[in-house]
Order: C-alpha cells, then sequence, then structure tokens
C-alpha cells in the first residue's frame, strides 16, 4: 500500500513539473494575463456604488464589492481545477502524450490529478491579485480574515468539487468532446452558486438545489472567514456538508472515469481521432 501511494505522489510530481516548464515558456502572456484580471474588478467597484448593503438587503455590511471579489476568487480556482481534472486528458491526446505516459507506467489517476497543480498555482496567484486590488481599490478590510479558516474551506471546496472534473474526463474518453461537464457547471456554478448576488433572491426550490451545490456551500464559509473573521468552529456546518458531499460523489466519479478508460483502452481509441 506505501509503495503504490509512494509511486502515485512520485507521478503526480512528475506530471506537475513538466506543465510548469511547459507554462514557464508562456511566461510574459500568464503574467499579463494575471495583471489584467485586477483591472476587471474595475467595473464590479463601480457597480458596487450603486447596489445598497447591509441592513434589510441580503448584501453584507461590507458591500456589494466585497462580497462579488470573494466569490470571484474561489470561483476562479474551482473553475480551474474542474477545467484541468475534465480537459487532461484531451491535451495529453492532442499533444501526442498520451499514449506514451500511460505506456511508461503513469496512472490516468495520476495524469488527471497531477494536471491540476500549474492552474491552481496559477488561479492562486490571481486570487491573491484580486485581494490586493480589492484592498486597494476599494479598501476592503482584510485584516479581521481568518486565514486558516478560509484555506481549510478552499481544500475543501476543491475536494467536493473536483468528481465533477473527473466525471469530464470520463465523458471525453467516451464522446471525444472536451469541456462538456465544464461548460455545463460553470452555467450551473453562475446561476447556483451566489458569485455574483446572493442565492437568497433566487426562486424557493432554487435556493434548495443550491444548498447542496459544493461552490455555494464553500463559498458561504469562505466569504465568513474573509469578510467577518468566522473560525473553523463556524465553518464546521459548512465543512461537514462539503465532506458528505465528496463521499457520496467521489466513488461514482472514479469508477465512471475507470469505465472509460478500461472502454476507451479495449477499443483501441486513446490516441486523438
Amino acid at each position: 500500500m506505501d509503495r503504490c501511494l509512494t509511486r502515485l505522489a512520485r507521478q503526480l510530481a512528475a506530471v506537475a513539473r513538466r506543465d510548469a516548464r511547459v507554462q514557464r515558456t508562456y511566461g510574459v502572456s500568464a503574467a499579463l494575463g494575471l495583471l489584467s484580471s485586477g483591472f476587471g474588478l474595475l467595473s464590479y467597484h463601480f457597480v458596487g456604488r450603486l447596489v445598497p448593503s447591509g441592513g434589510s438587503t441580503p448584501l453584507p455590511a461590507s458591500g456589494y464589492f466585497a462580497f462579488v471579489c470573494t466569490g470571484l476568487m474561489l470561483h476562479m480556482m474551482v473553475m480551474a481545477t474542474l477545467s484541468a481534472l475534465g480537459g487532461a486528458l484531451a491535451r495529453e491526446a492532442a499533444e501526442g502524450t498520451l499514449e506514451p505516459a500511460l505506456a511508461s507506467g503513469v496512472s490516468p489517476a495520476a495524469l488527471v490529478s497531477g494536471s491540476t497543480a500549474v492552474p491552481l498555482g496559477l488561479a492562486l496567484l490571481q486570487a491573491l491579485i484580486y485581494a490586493g486590488a480589492g484592498g486597494f481599490i476599494s479598501g476592503i478590510a482584510w485584516s479581521q480574515a481568518c486565514v486558516v479558516a478560509a484555506l481549510v474551506t478552499l481544500a475543501a471546496t476543491l475536494v467536493a468539487c473536483a468528481p465533477l472534473g473527473l466525471l469530464g474526463a470520463a465523458l471525453w474518453l467516451v464522446l471525444r468532446r472536451p469541456g462538456v461537464v465544464t461548460t455545463m457547471t460553470a452555467f450551473g456554478f453562475g446561476i447556483l452558486g451566489g458569485v455574483y448576488f446572493p442565492v437568497t433572491l433566487l426562486p424557493t426550490p432554487l435556493q434548495a438545489a443550491a444548498d447542496w451545490v459544493p461552490l455555494t456551500v464553500g463559498l458561504r464559509a469562505f466569504r465568513a472567514a474573509l469578510l467577518e473573521g468566522a473560525g473553523l468552529a463556524q465553518a464546521a456546518p459548512a465543512l461537514g456538508r462539503l465532506a458528505l458531499v465528496a463521499t457520496l460523489t467521489f466513488p461514482p466519479a472514479a469508477l465512471a472515469l475507470r469505465f472509460a478508460f478500461d472502454r476507451a483502452r479495449r477499443r483501441g481509441s486513446l490516441a486523438l481521432s
């Protein structure tokens, strides 16, 4: 068991190192993209001046800009992870490295999981730029933030959302259409996630559905940790629900990926065609 885990860890690290080397070749464009993301917050800053907050409104006292800024921070990290998971095999096939990697003994799980390291790292850096820009542009007070609770909530949210990425990889193996699950997830999270507006504005049936969307659950605790200084004790209910979602969805998603991979291997369709 320990030997298998060690081998998997080495494979994950190898995939991450390879992706990091590739990403360095796009250093200038990546840097410009990260910097431009901070300027994108300006529109939300001005919109926030038009939206009342606190009192009888569903927005927190910190205002709309802080609300949407924290929402975008978590949303971009979740979507970066899902896009990497769901598109990993498609990218490998397009580059002609899928079959050689598998033939060398790298497992599909290592290829899919290891591919998230670089995109998630870039998304985390972008989130930090958002935080800095938010403080500079609108004076968001991060001094009271509970960073530990925010990081734990981030990790739990990513784990709870990851099965959607695995399902996306499985569907690519079957349908050869990358991005199907990611596109649908982005649309659903945009409506139900509470990124751009409070979920309480939705009709009651959609609010009930949103209570089981991992991004929605995690975002409530993430915002509370960053904007209100809520600690792990306050985040415990959300963390428990995220753990339940992950427990229920990870096994079928992993089985779907395994089934799709075995099916593609039997049919000799692992190469891009």
